[in-house]
């Protein structure tokens, strides 16, 4: 079972690792942008210029003193910034002139350099959060005359920008004579946006006939363009220069076109879309539903005969090293290790007594007495110990066959790869002789092991479908079965029949040595049987309370001759004026304490004598560094 534990130990420690990365991660920048809005509303003349008013909104955070525009435009095409507005309340701003320079950056101004093929705006502000920009500016030769048609074609949001939209609004109306039924209009940009021809609005410069354009497309990406495409009579621009070609049909077969790609691309999308839907519900209901069926089926506990809430008799034989084993599935710990030698004291294989060594003082002082305690073993005793007992006893009696606690210490700090490994061999060899036992079914970890691959790869499908369909909700399924996978994996680790069976007894006798004082009715008489159970107290961690319910609820077994672990007192360390129970307390907190003052002394020496380190230099060169304004 050691690797289920491991594997508990790793997703434990990826949990830990990612909550404390999420935890320590540095904060997300301090100055950053998003743009909200763009609202565009532009009006084509018959001389073909086009006058352009986009209101863009942003949403800063931090503080900001600068945004800028970037107006493509051809050659041959004339661009004029007409006027800029902005906080607080659409003021309008002036333009800059000479004397200037860009790190003036003076709030309420704009500076526009023009070019052969852009015009470049600068806008100047000083404030933070919700702020609303409006740009107008005027394009001479926006849209060209054809002998067979009028066509505009512009990109009213460039791929230039930094920063995506969460929304943007065109209206574009057409000049006088164009009206729905002669328009046609073509979109390119994001698949998800949509066009359509409405009657455009009476104002100064076209008549309450004229056709109108409006396109709405929602979470423009960044660096992703918005354009629109319009034929239209040429007569619409009867004051513009006239080029004598036919361009009708190009367009036309190039819209076409696109068309259709663009149809393709939505089918594949929606196609991908459908299908990561699927792919996704498919991996969680399949995850769910097989965790649930592997679980009945292999690792739901076996039915246990036992029913009762106490159980008052010892229920096995068994070391009770290995019932701590098989309390802990599999694991040994230092209390078992001490409860072997309470056992081992009961059954007379060692005795203890007091007694005064003399150590070593500090440098330039003289020796001095020190308490401890002198186990020694019995020969003929030792030969009828279990073999959990015996290889503990030939471990401790390895030099002689008595020993001092403070022996055993300075043992542990002359030869510390011998004692840690020696030690650690009983540790290892008891939990082995646990498993082969037969009460962990080794099948499960197959399942266990399956089960978390599993939900790595259902987690792993969720991502892939979410980043293919662009929604994080897809994770939903897939983490739901990978959940459920996780949760019942530990879960697979059941005891066998036989183990079951006896986990649940001695569960029960831990529930009875706990409660015995409460219980409406006379605990076991027997000495002998207090021997045991004060024994497998130790084992569960409860010895100190069973011996206080004890001095309350049945003091003759704690003054009775035959009671193993005071007549091990008695023997050893002779009468005095404290009670017995109190004397066998701080006995036994020695012997335990100096077992893990040794062990702890051996693997502290054993890490320095066999590990390696590691840390900070002073050598080497090099490094960089970075920063922002």
């Amino acid at each position: 079972m050691r690797l289920e534990r491991l594997l508990a130990r790793l997703i434990a420690g990826f949990l830990l690792a990612a909550a404390v990365i999420s935890l320590t991660a540095p904060p997300a920048l301090a100055k950053s942008f998003a743009i909200d809005e763009v609202d565009i509303r532009a009006t084509v003349l018959s001389d073909g210029s086009m006058r352009v008013s986009e209101t863009r909104t942003f949403n800063f955070k931090g503080d900001f003193s600068r945004v800028y525009w970037d107006l493509k435009k051809k050659p041959e095409q004339e661009l004029e910034i007409l006027a800029v507005a902005g906080p607080p309340h659409e003021t309008a701003y002036k333009r800059v002139g000479p004397p200037f320079t860009a790190a003036d950056r003076p709030p309420g101004m704009y500076d526009v350099s023009p070019g052969s093929s852009n015009a470049h705006v600068d806008v100047f502000f000083q404030g933070a959060g919700k702020l609303t920009f409006k740009l107008d500016y005027v394009v001479m030769g926006a849209a060209t005359r054809w002998a067979d048609t009028g066509e505009l074609y512009w990109q009213f949001v460039g791929s230039g920008w930094e920063e995506g939209a969460r929304s943007v609004h065109a209206e574009v109306l057409m000049p006088p004579g164009v009206t729905t039924d002669t328009l046609k209009v073509w979109a390119h940009g994001p698949l998800n946006g949509s066009v359509g021809i409405e009657p455009g609005d009476a104002d100064a410069a076209a008549s309450a006939t004229s056709a109108k354009i409006v396109a709405d497309v929602k979470d423009v990406p960044a660096r992703t363009f918005v354009e629109l495409r319009a034929a239209f009579p040429e007569a619409a621009l009867e004051q513009a220069p006239i080029e004598r070609t036919n361009n009708l049909p190009i367009i036309l077969g190039e819209e076409k076109a696109w068309a259709d790609e663009a149809n393709a691309k939505r089918s594949t999308a929606r196609l991908l879309v459908g299908g990561s839907w699927a792919v996704a519900l498919l991996a969680g209901v399949f995850s769910i539903a097989w965790a649930i069926w592997a679980y009945l089926r292999h690792g739901r506990d076996h039915k246990i005969e036992f029913k009762g809430e106490y159980f008052r008799d010892i229920p096995s034989d068994l070391p009770p090293a290995m019932v701590g084993a098989l309390m802990r599935w599999g694991m040994v710990t230092r209390a078992d290790l001490s409860a072997t030698l309470l056992g081992m004291a009961d059954d007379g294989i060692i005795t203890l007594e007091p007694v005064t060594q003399q150590v070593a003082g500090p440098a330039g002082a003289g020796a001095r007495d020190e308490q401890t305690y002198r186990m020694t073993l019995n020969r003929e005793k030792a030969g009828s110990a279990n073999d959990v007992a015996a290889m503990l006893s030939r471990f401790i009696f390895a030099t002689g066959d008595s020993i001092t606690l403070l022996e055993l210490k300075a043992r542990a700090e002359s030869d510390p790869v011998g004692y840690g490994t020696g030690l650690r061999d009983w540790y290892d060899v008891t939990s082995t002789r646990a498993e082969k036992r037969g009460w962990f079914e080794t099948r499960a970890t197959g399942w266990i092991i399956g089960m978390y691959l599993v939900a790595f790869v259902s987690t792993g499908v969720g991502v892939v479908c979410s980043l293919v369909a662009f929604n994080i909700l897809l994770m939903v399924p897939a983490l739901a079965g990978a959940g459920t996978l996780v949760f019942l994996a530990p879960k697979m680790g059941r005891l066998s029949a036989e183990g079951a069976e006896l986990h649940a007894k001695y569960k029960a006798l831990e529930r009875f040595l706990r409660d015995f004082s409460r219980l409406h009715e006379a605990p076991p008489a027997s000495v002998i049987l207090w021997n045991k159970f004060l024994v497998l107290a130790v084992v569960f961690g409860i010895a100190k309370e069973v011996i206080k319910q004890l001095k309350t609820t049945m003091p003759h077994i704690l003054q009775d001759p035959d009671f193993a672990l005071t007549y091990w007192w008695l023997e050893s360390a002779g009468r005095d004026n404290s009670s017995p129970s109190d004397a066998l307390s701080s006995t036994f907190d020695a012997l335990t304490s100096s077992f893990a003052t040794a062990t702890s002394v051996a693997d502290s020496d054993m890490s320095s004598d066999i590990g390696s380190g590691g840390g900070f230099s002073d050598g080497g060169g090099g490094g960089g560094g970075g920063g922002a304004d």
